[in-house]
């Protein structure tokens, strides 16, 4: 895969409008152990990587190029993998890997698409067309009748 790769990472442990209670204590590790990963398993250049977290990650095993270790917002997201997007148009024979780790959720259609965090309501905005949900919204899985 090596520099035929593009990597978005996104770790969310705190979720400052669900409270206290919603945060997690795994998520941004997990980032730290997938950045490792790319990087040197697979051999992905730090150009080819954007790392989300919040809170931020810190040491010498998370050192990115400027600009590719921010905070885990919904723009940021959106911003990312919009990068990841254009990068695969450029390369057509590349392979691009998202992966995320926090807590699930959905959206209203009513939400404002313009939101700043990752608040519950709005998570799978930054997945679904590249932040485009009146476009494409996200389904709900029918439950079977029992």
């Amino acid at each position: 895969m090596s520099g035929n790769t593009y990597v978005v990472l996104i770790g969310v442990n705190e979720y400052p409008k669900l409270g206290a209670g919603a945060s997690l204590k795994g998520s941004c590790n997990d980032m730290r152990h997938w950045l490792r990963f790319a990087r040197v398993s697979l051999g992905v250049p730090g150009e080819q990587v954007q790392l989300l977290t919040h809170p931020a990650l810190e040491g010498e095993d998370v050192r990115l190029p400027k600009g590719h270790h921010r905070g885990a917002s919904l723009a940021e997201a959106n911003g990312a993998i919009d990068a990841l997007i254009h990068w695969l148009q450029e390369n057509p024979t590349g392979t691009g890997l998202i992966v995320y780790s926090g807590h699930g959720g959905h959206i209203n259609p009513g939400d404002d698409p313009n939101a700043t965090d990752f608040d519950g309501d709005r998570l799978a905005l930054g997945l679904s067309d590249a932040g485009d949900h009146r476009r494409h919204p996200p389904r709900r899985p029918r439950r079977s009748a029992a």
